[in-house]
């Protein structure tokens, strides 16, 4: 949006450079007030969305051939006490 505004800026010294202009605005803005997108949330352009993101919302099933991994810790090292 930023950028419709180039060549149309001037100050007292005369046009005012765009990408100064943006880090003068996003360094004003407080962190607090980012906004944070739902956690449902996808982007509309299909090369941002990772591999499990589609259309409206996250798929959190898994495929029928993915398997269920379990982590184990081996009973000789949990025993520490001599």
């Amino acid at each position: 949006m930023a950028d419709r505004f180039e060549g149309r800026i001037f100050s007292d010294f005369g046009q005012v450079n765009i990408d100064d202009m943006k880090q003068t605005l996003w360094t004003r803005v407080p962190q607090e007030e980012y906004e944070d997108p739902p956690v449902d949330w996808v982007p509309e352009n299909e090369n941002y969305r990772f591999w499990h993101e589609t259309g409206g919302r996250i798929q959190n099933k898994l495929s029928s051939k993915a398997r269920k991994v379990v982590l184990r810790a081996n009973p000789s090292l949990t025993n520490t006490s001599k």
